[in-house]
């Protein structure tokens, strides 16, 4: 259930990829086109709302005084508003407005669905179930996607020169329905949380941090855990006092927490300059670009989401098997490879007679590489090397950092692409790739089996 915010997360990113193919603005005899600095914003409102709301999570006053529920339901609030909001537009600065505040609850979502599940789920299957917030995300970006798919295909617009077959009325009629796609999850998961409460309990570690022990204790029994000592309170702090977060700035005030720091947002940043999230919000552009229809290239976006879940979902069950380090390290070596294909399909568009099924191919090996490595290995990581003092404030940094890298990259990727061309754009990402993987191999430290409490 609680995985159901991070579902709404992958479909408020992944809506725009489909949209984005078709959003304009203005009247059917004077369209309004957008450019590539427009469309970069447009697509970077999101992240950067995201980032805004990180700030609000991670400040001592709110880390631990809302419930993770509460910030749940908050987050769903949000979502439905943006996606409204998004479907009403009647500009490209109204757009930019709703995805911002799509961008906070994708925020709320990001910054605390990794430390609920981390705070319910035992030491030996952690890396596991924290594993599934990813993997919920990327389900989130293929439902996006279908649903962008089949909205295309019920009002016959997509292909490549259909634009003169279908009205400016009908076309902008799509693109605002495939913005409202965030709002089932949303309502899925209030009705588990109104009529399934023991299916989403309030975490039992914030629980007995603000004192209320029976509450905790009641919960950690219903999970089927044995109590640290016989003693709920070890949940909280050793010598059974209420604890505080403590907030951005005590995270640089011990060594301890300054290393956490430094790990958890390295990954973070690292996730981001890879390139997953070009890949994300123009896969259907990037092959739309090399030859393929609207609507073709959706679907060759929706065929790879679902090849990368097959993988993530069995992926996700090594996680606690091989350890955090190795599987990192695999999959970089595999996100190397795919930006490199990419960036040659791209320098040989004009030569070679199949660039498109390099592109392809280069976006599949990207994706599932990335399933079993900087996509759940930093949220994995985040959740588990802060002490629970700063747990809640360390884990809204990391997310606050990776959202901010992600604004960098998305906002300037097209215009990158137009002023050194995309063949070039994805050489950097590849070297990228290699410094990752060398800070993986000198940097990263094993979390694999640790307990929370012993941070």
């Amino acid at each position: 259930a609680a995985c159901l915010s991070m579902l709404a997360f992958g479909a408020a990113c992944g809506c725009i990829a489909g949209a984005l193919v078709y959003v304009d603005f203005g009247t059917p005899s004077s369209v309004v086109l957008l450019s590539s600095k427009v469309k970069g914003a447009i697509v970077a409102a999101l992240p950067l709302g995201a980032a805004t709301a990180c700030l609000a999570i991670g400040s001592k006053s709110a880390s631990e005084r809302f419930g993770r529920r509460d910030i749940f339901r908050f987050a769903n609030v949000l979502y439905l508003f943006s996606a409204a909001l998004a479907s009403l537009s009647n500009s490209y600065t109204m757009l930019i407005v709703a995805r911002f505040i799509a961008g906070l609850a994708c925020g709320c979502s990001t910054g605390i669905t990794t430390v609920f599940i981390s705070e319910c789920v035992p030491a030996k299957t952690r890396g596991k179930y924290t594993s599934l917030s990813p993997l919920f995300g990327t389900i989130g970006l293929l439902y996006a996607f279908v649903m962008s798919l089949v909205i295309a295909s019920l009002f016959a617009v997509g292909d490549l020169n259909a634009a003169t077959n279908v009205s400016g009325e009908v076309s902008s009629f799509v693109w605002r329905l495939m913005l409202l796609v965030p709002i089932l999850p949303c309502f899925a998961q209030e009705y588990a949380f109104r009529f399934m409460p023991d299916v989403c309990p309030e975490s039992p570690r914030w629980l007995a941090s603000r004192g209320r022990y029976q509450e905790a204790r009641l919960i950690m029994e219903s999970l089927g855990q044995t109590l640290p000592s016989n003693n709920v309170a070890s949940l909280a702090i050793s010598d059974a006092r209420p604890i505080e977060d403590s907030g951005f700035f005590g995270l640089f005030k011990s060594a301890k927490h300054i290393k956490a720091t430094g790990v958890a947002c390295g990954m973070n940043m690292l996730q981001q300059f890879c390139g997953i999230n070009v890949i994300v919000y123009y896969a259907p552009k990037i092959l739309n670009s090399l030859g393929y229809g609207k609507r073709e290239s959706i679907l060759l976006t929706v065929i790879v989401s679902m090849f990368q879940i097959c993988f993530g979902t069995y992926l996700s069950q090594k996680i606690d098997v091989y350890g955090r380090k190795k599987m990192a390290m695999i999959g970089i070596c595999g996100i190397i490879s795919g930006c490199a294909l990419l960036s040659f399909s791209f320098s040989t568009a004009g030569s070679s007679a199949s660039p498109g099924l390099m592109a392809i191919l280069g976006i599949l090996i990207f994706r599932v590489s990335f399933s079993l490595s900087l996509g759940p290995i930093p949220y994995v990581v985040s959740s588990e090397v802060f002490a629970k003092d700063a747990r809640s404030s360390g884990v809204a940094l990391a997310t606050l950092v990776q959202w901010l890298c992600n604004v960098l990259v998305t906002f300037t990727f097209l215009s990158f692409v137009d002023a050194f061309g995309a063949g070039k754009v994805f050489v950097a990402y590849t070297f990228v790739g290699i410094l990752a993987l060398a800070s993986v191999y000198y940097l990263l430290p094993e979390t694999n089996q640790q307990k929370l409490e012993d941070n």
